[in-house]
């Protein structure tokens, strides 16, 4: 199992206490909290936002 982590943009449509439901353009997935980093873009005005996980993950839900 790969410990390299990726950076994905994407746009996060929903929030729970334990996941991130996002968009990257192509797909739609939810990713874990516990898995995830999640960095917000600092212009409110702007919805993308960046989520660094492990390759692994990513690849897994298609984002790669």
């Amino acid at each position: 199992m790969s410990r390299e982590l990726v950076d994905i943009a994407c746009e996060v449509l929903r929030e729970t206490g334990a996941a991130f439901h996002i968009c990257d353009g192509v797909n739609t997935v939810w990713l874990p909290k516990s898995q995830v980093e999640h960095h917000p873009n600092d212009d409110p005005r702007k919805r993308a936002s960046i989520m660094v996980m492990p390759e692994w993950l990513a690849k897994e839900k298609g984002l790669i």
